[in-house]
């Protein structure tokens, strides 16, 4: 299945998700309009009931104090039943506004990477030198990074940690990026393009038993590790996913899991 195939696939769950959003806003409009007409008739037989006690005299009766009481206490619950499933619309319109939201920026990303695997495939078919095509940095080097990218970024140059990150600039004049930790927004990091690594692309390809690094899972952080199963699509994620086995996570009986990671938090070790 080709990457815009996947694309295609991943918009199932949202579009079902927006279905079952818009049904549920259905519901609650029906039922809001039956409590608005109950409201409007209880909201009418309290304003005659009172006019008539008052020209009869009853205002004082403490039978149609009660009465009144009762009324009220009854429009009082239909006004609040009103206002909370307004609220339950709002909220579920706001959640499915941010899914959508997310959904589309995922998406674009996507693409943008296709975009850019598609012209690292043309530039990579003019390379001639076995050299720079053997190099794992020929796969990045000919893609720049643009705002919003995920990325893998090394913040100290000198250092063999990487980190995944986010674009957040990038001076041309320099050649410098401005990065954020995905972890901490906090933490904004100016690195060179020789420390920074585009992640995502169709382009590279892993095969079982490849040492790389990937993002160990619950951190934002890459760690060695060696691939066990090449990235494949997940049913169950909705996106292509992998498994590999980290450096120095055996357990106490010496058993080293295999553990699932997004392929697009996985990437061969720049030299």
């Amino acid at each position: 299945m080709s990457n815009f195939e996947d694309i295609l696939e991943s918009t199932n769950p949202i579009r079902n998700e927006v279905h079952r959003n818009f049904s549920l806003i259905r519901i609650l409009d029906k039922q809001t309009r039956i409590i608005t007409i109950e409201l409007a008739e209880a909201e009418r037989h309290f304003i005659e009931e009172a006019s008539k006690n008052k020209a009869a005299g009853l205002s004082n009766d403490p039978s149609k104090i009660e009465e009144s009481r009762r009324a009220m206490e009854l429009i009082k619950r239909k006004r609040m039943r009103c206002q909370q499933l307004a609220d339950e619309k709002i909220a579920i319109a706001q959640q499915t506004s941010l899914d959508v939201e997310n959904h589309l920026s995922r998406v674009n990303q996507e693409l943008a990477a296709m975009e850019r695997s598609r012209k690292a495939s043309n530039l990579g078919q003019k390379a001639n030198s076995p050299a720079i095509q053997n190099s794992s940095r020929f796969q990045y080097c000919q893609q720049s990074a643009v705002k919003g990218d995920e990325v893998a970024v090394k913040p100290i140059a000198d250092d063999t940690l990487w980190v995944l990150a986010r674009v957040k600039d990038f001076d041309s004049s320099t050649n410098v990026y401005t990065v954020i930790d995905e972890d901490d927004i906090s933490k904004i990091y100016e690195v060179d393009e020789n420390n920074i690594v585009i992640l995502g692309s169709s382009a590279v390809k892993y095969s079982k038993g490849e040492d790389v690094l990937a993002v160990y899972p619950d951190t934002t952080s890459f760690y060695k590790a060696v691939v066990t199963q090449p990235p494949r699509r997940s049913a169950q994620y909705h996106s292509t996913s992998a498994s590999v086995q980290f450096a120095d996570d055996a357990d106490e009986r010496g058993v080293t899991p295999h553990r699932i990671v997004p392929a697009k938090h996985i990437m061969k070790e720049p030299e």
